[in-house]
């Protein structure tokens, strides 16, 4: 599963995995950026910064929806929804 943009117009909004997937988040930006990801509570679980032209590989344990966004990029938000395998 992939998150990321090809400029601004191919922003994937919601993704639906199984846990342990891997979900890779791109940056094709030329700035460093920051993701966070949130609970729907809104409080925040993680952060990572990925460098420009990168990508963060992370994979969800636990059922259930997630939220992220990059830091810079306003309308770069979306959630993950983790299903059980």
């Amino acid at each position: 599963c992939i998150i990321g943009s090809r400029g601004l117009g191919d922003v994937y909004k919601r993704q639906t995995v199984t846990t342990e997937t891997p979900v890779t988040f791109n940056n094709t930006d030329t700035e460093p950026r920051t993701v966070a990801i949130l609970d729907d509570a809104g409080t925040e679980l993680e952060s990572f910064e990925i460098p420009a032209g990168g990508a963060v590989v992370r994979t969800f344990d636990t059922v259930g929806v997630f939220r992220f966004s990059y830091s810079g990029i306003e309308i770069f938000t979306g959630t993950v929804e983790v299903q059980a395998p």
